[in-house]
């Protein structure tokens, strides 16, 4: 038997990996208040430095599309302002959609990253259930998913033709998984 000498190597679905935050990444502390979500959309254009950077918002922006297709009240970039730690912050998700019993919330990656975790379970998740006291569904849209990556939690994978189960999946399951939709825009 080969000892396992790194995370890559250990079996796919073993144990969960420590991933360190992203440089400079700030998570929401509680308690959080004063959460108020903007009515428009950030409007300020991004702009990659990078070919990769370029490539990143050409999909993110075609995958914001295609969700719009899929739920009726898909928000785009919604600005989240809020108060943790007594410090006032804005964060943006790249998509939301809010019902009565729950929240989606989508962040976008040309790549399965562990960033996308971060950012949703540490930071958008506690502050849209300050927003709103109902459980919060996370959800990863990439267009590359490499099962052997590194990440912090165990991966659901969903087909991108049943994300709308997410909205009739029972909220206990549904808000208990991270949730990867592999998204290939034709």
């Amino acid at each position: 038997m080969i000892p396992t000498i790194s995370p890559l190597s250990a079996p796919l679905g073993g144990a969960n990996v420590d991933v360190p935050s992203p440089p400079g990444f700030r998570e929401a502390v509680l308690p959080i208040s004063g959460v108020y979500v903007s009515p428009q959309p950030t409007r300020e254009k991004a702009y990659g430095k990078t070919t990769s950077q370029k490539a990143g918002l050409r999909y993110e922006a075609k995958a914001q599309e295609w969700l719009r297709g899929c739920f009726h009240n898909f928000r785009p970039n919604p600005r989240l302002h809020f108060y943790s730690c007594d410090s006032f912050r804005v964060c943006v998700p790249d998509g939301i959609v809010v019902y009565d019993d729950r929240i989606l919330v989508f962040e976008i990656k040309f790549q399965h990253m562990p960033e996308a975790w971060w950012q949703l379970v540490k930071l958008y998740r506690p502050v849209l259930e300050a927003y709103k006291p109902v459980p919060v569904v996370t959800v990863e849209v990439c267009r590359s998913y490499d099962p052997a990556q590194p990440f912090p939690e165990h991966v659901v994978l969903i087909n991108p033709d049943s994300l709308m189960e997410l909205r009739k999946m029972d909220i206990g399951k549904a808000a208990a998984s991270f949730w990867v939709v592999k998204w290939k825009n034709s």
